[in-house]
């Protein structure tokens, strides 16, 4: 909840799977967020590949000089042999419900956990 404060989203999107589902429930009763739900319904390569034209196209614009964009760039150039991939499924899940509106998206990725202080995500 504090990088929702921090970032102020027009909504937060959550995988309706698994502890996903907790998730959303416990987020809508104590928050008045929007959170959609991102239903799962391919593997994670399909779901890549799927969202790389509107990529390609322009249509993806990440701030310049953003503290996460060159972790962000990193991950996704690596995926999918990279050891994390949670910027993936942001960008994904973000790219699925653009639902083919011709402006542009605004990328905003974050992650969850934070490094160790040996730099090693959990």
């Amino acid at each position: 909840m504090a990088l929702a404060g921090a970032w102020n989203p027009a909504a937060v999107l959550v995988e309706d799977k698994a502890s996903g589902q907790s998730l959303i429930q416990e987020i809508q009763h104590g928050t008045a967020l929007l959170i959609i739900a991102v239903k799962i319904d391919t593997d994670k390569a399909a779901r890549a590949q799927a969202v790389t034209p509107l990529i390609e196209s322009g249509r993806v614009f990440l701030p310049e000089g953003a503290a996460w964009l060159p972790d962000y760039m990193d991950e996704l150039a690596s995926f999918p042999r990279a050891v994390h991939d949670d910027m993936v499924d942001s960008t994904t899940h973000r790219g699925s419900i653009h639902n083919g509106n011709t402006s542009r998206i605004t990328m905003a990725v974050c992650r969850l956990s934070v490094p160790s202080s040996s730099g090693k995500y959990p």
